[in-house]
């Protein structure tokens, strides 16, 4: 068992119980002020117990060399459709946190708006935008090659002695010439993150010139909104950096014939396996109604076991003093 797998392994682990905690602090510890937000922060603490449940049931990995990009999956070696399906899915955080920006955004602007997200046919309308990112992804996965001629199988048996056949392979380059369908797919998946950020910019800069200019917010309510944003831009971070950033250099890499020194094929899983666990700490140390019902939650331990230990001590001593006196 190698250090990638132990760490994997902690993250797994820790991506349940945060997301977890975070489930049972936003309905236990949730202000009214916080309104609707609380159930679009359980929605995606929900997404992320999928995405780590996922992760483990799959165990994707990477394996680049020359100029190609590949993909498996280690828990089924012979299928590529396991790694189509994570590949879909782990895109899908970024289109629910534009669906936030979007909350924030009308909660100060047009608090009236709010009154959409409990409608079911505005709730189905939402869903289907995450549902779109990930059939675009998945489409995109389809198009990518299998390893019809078995040369990855073949590389891949010589450099680590196993044999893996369900690979998704995007070979960039071929005969010293540009292959086409592969620079297609990742020219979509370019313009397709393109869109997903210019959306989130947009409704976050919009966001926080309404809040500046606005004249007949009070000062709490300044600083909640702030608050909350401050932490949903930490929050959309996290897949920025522990998703989109290792994931697009593991792709772009091989198309530039840029060597890969970190090795950033190897480690980009073990860095992917990060997000559902950071993405829930994040909200939790960032919200103080969660911030300080975790503290409470310890503290209440504690003070019940020191509680339970004082009323043991004096128990035991007035056993002794009745000892002593009979």
């Amino acid at each position: 068992m190698n250090f990638q797998h132990v760490i994997e392994s902690l993250n797994i682990v820790l991506g349940l119980i945060s997301n977890v905690m975070l489930i049972y602090l936003c309905v236990r510890f949730s202000k009214k002020n916080l309104g609707s937000y609380k159930y679009l922060l359980i929605i995606f603490a929900s997404y992320d117990l999928y995405l780590t449940v996922l992760h483990a049931i799959v165990d994707p990995k990477i394996f680049n060399f020359d100029r190609l990009f590949t993909m498996y999956s280690a828990s089924f070696p012979t299928l590529p459709w396991p790694t189509i399906i994570y590949v879909s899915c782990f895109t899908v955080p970024f289109a629910l946190t534009n669906v936030n920006f979007l909350h924030r955004y009308w909660a100060v602007k047009k608090p009236i708006n709010l009154t959409l997200f409990a409608r079911p046919s505005f709730a189905f309308l939402l869903a289907m935008y995450p549902f779109a990112q990930g059939a675009t992804w998945t489409t995109l996965a389809l198009c990518a090659d299998n390893d019809d001629s078995h040369y990855v199988e073949q590389r891949y048996f010589e450099t680590y002695n196993l044999t893996v056949s369900g690979f998704k392979v995007m070979h960039h380059w071929k005969d010293g010439q540009v292959n086409v369908r592969a620079s297609l797919i990742l020219l979509g998946a370019v313009i397709v993150m393109c869109i997903q950020f210019a959306i989130a910019i947009f409704l976050a800069t919009q966001t926080i010139a309404q809040i500046r200019k606005a004249k007949t917010f009070t000062s709490n309510f300044r600083a909640l909104q702030t608050k909350i944003l401050q932490a949903l831009f930490a929050q959309a971070s996290v897949p920025v950096f522990l998703v989109y950033t290792p994931f697009g250099c593991v792709i772009l890499f091989p198309f530039f014939g840029i060597p890969d020194v970190f090795h950033m094929a190897d480690l980009c899983m073990t860095i992917t396996s990060c997000f559902p666990a950071f993405d829930a700490i994040v909200v939790i140390l960032l919200i103080k109604d969660y911030r300080d019902g975790l503290l409470s939650l310890f503290c209440r331990r504690q003070e019940s076991s020191w509680m339970g230990a004082t009323t043991v001590w004096h128990s035991h001593i007035a056993n002794t003093v009745s000892m002593r006196l009979d």
